[in-house]
């Protein structure tokens, strides 16, 4: 497997929303989401476009999206109960599913 396929691949399967096809596409997303102003945008477009810096994975995954989790990392509380412990585990399940870590 060459190294372009591995990116497209982990980009398509990661990454891409509904609709996007592209890298540039994740950028223009993620730009437009965390943006307050259209020239804020287009730097911040301009920068990730370049590679010059890329935020995080959750925030290229769900900004713009119904979710909109930003963070990577939680930090979640776990009581000394078995409920409280079960919750704590099914809480972590649905931080690692959108991408971001306890």
């Amino acid at each position: 497997m060459n190294s372009s396929y591995a990116f497209y691949s982990n980009l398509s399967a990661r990454y891409l929303r509904e609709g996007e096809k592209t890298f540039e596409d994740i950028c223009r997303r993620v730009a437009w989401a965390v943006a307050d102003e259209e020239e804020e945008a287009t730097r911040f477009f301009d920068i990730m476009i370049s590679l010059r810096f890329l935020p995080n994975s959750p925030t290229l995954m769900n900004a713009g999206t119904d979710l909109g989790q930003l963070s990577a990392c939680f930090v979640l509380p776990v009581p000394d109960s078995i409920n409280g412990i079960f919750d704590a585990m099914k809480n972590g399940a649905i931080i690692h599913k959108t991408g971001g870590g306890t």
